[in-house]
């Protein structure tokens, strides 16, 4: 697997560091969130595979002149979760037919949408069916927060499907797994495994299509974890986790078996997750990578970066 150089930059209008980048189900679109300036808001929407700006999504629910996007999530069914670091207040949007909720009371820092699921994490870490409002697991207690970085909060990852889903960045190395199946007891059940060997905060939580791997980022890029599925211990520690440190942001492949890191530096990495070999890195970014998605056929993946760019990488 390799990335087509050079990229196509995507014609962005707003001039400011792209952090968010999140691909239709269908791939025909991209949402890309950035820092709202005095003449653009902090989101945008552009056609795939043209590259061309669309409308919307309006109005934008992040603030004007001050907000920046942090979380950026969208499901099968259409809907788009979307919270910025000033605001720290969750809208989901319907983009079909552009109803649009604010389903969580107090701060979001984070947020991932599964199926009819969403969990959020900031003033507390939950999961919630969206149809019935009803909240099917709670923290219990909540993850005191990180003194030197109030914007980190715990992580949530669903398992593919959807019969169980991690929990990490909480303070402690470890990330919990827990039954998804049986939502009325959820707020009781017991951890199905305890992986040992993760970072304290995270940045980035995640499996892999099909559930082989979960993946987790260092909140600080000082390492980057990988467990396969049925293992409590870390995949690979001597080619990743505290070896596979300035890594910034990652984007699983939907073939379940690779994926892009981007760094610091703002080379990007791929890499084949069963045995770890470095397949392609390149380099067009200038400062972090702060995002990466794949489009669902595995065909294109995408980059934004500090330097304001969002570039456009064919796979081969």
């Amino acid at each position: 697997m390799k990335l087509t150089v050079p990229p196509t930059p995507v014609a962005l209008t707003n001039p400011s560091l792209v952090t968010c980048v999140a691909i239709s189900p269908d791939s025909r679109d991209v949402v890309v969130g950035q820092v709202a300036t005095d003449e653009h808001p902090a989101l945008s929407r552009w056609s795939l595979p043209g590259l061309s700006p669309l409308p919307g999504p309006e109005p934008c629910p992040l603030a004007p002149d001050r907000d920046t996007c942090n979380v950026l999530a969208r499901s099968e069914q259409g809907l788009l979760a979307v919270a910025g670091m000033s605001t720290q207040q969750l809208v989901v949007m319907d983009t079909a037919g552009g109803a649009r909720t604010t389903p969580v009371d107090g701060a979001v820092m984070w947020a991932a949408l599964a199926g009819g699921l969403l969990a959020s994490s900031g003033t507390e870490t939950r999961i919630q069916d969206l149809a019935s409002g009803r909240i099917i697991w709670r923290q219990q207690p909540s993850a005191p927060r990180e003194p030197s970085h109030s914007s980190l909060a715990p992580q949530i990852a669903f398992r593919p499907d959807q019969q169980a889903f991690a929990v990490g960045g909480s303070g402690e190395p470890t990330i919990l797994v827990y039954p998804l199946a049986g939502a009325d007891t959820l707020p009781d059940a017991d951890p199905l495994a305890t992986l040992s060997g993760a970072p304290e905060r995270l940045r980035w939580l995640g499996f892999s299509p099909g559930g082989e791997y979960l993946v987790a980022v260092d909140a600080y890029a000082n390492s980057t974890v990988i467990w396969r599925s049925g293992d409590i211990e870390p995949h690979l520690p001597d080619l990743f986790g505290e070896h596979a440190h300035d890594y910034w942001s990652i984007a699983l492949h939907p073939d379940g078996e690779h994926c892009a890191m981007g760094m610091l530096s703002g080379y990007i990495d791929l890499y084949r997750l069963s045995d770890g070999e470095l397949l392609d890195s390149q380099q067009q970014h200038l400062g972090r990578v702060q995002a990466l998605a794949f489009a669902p056929d595995g065909s294109l993946l995408l980059s934004g970066g500090d330097d304001g760019k969002l570039l456009a990488w064919p796979v081969g």
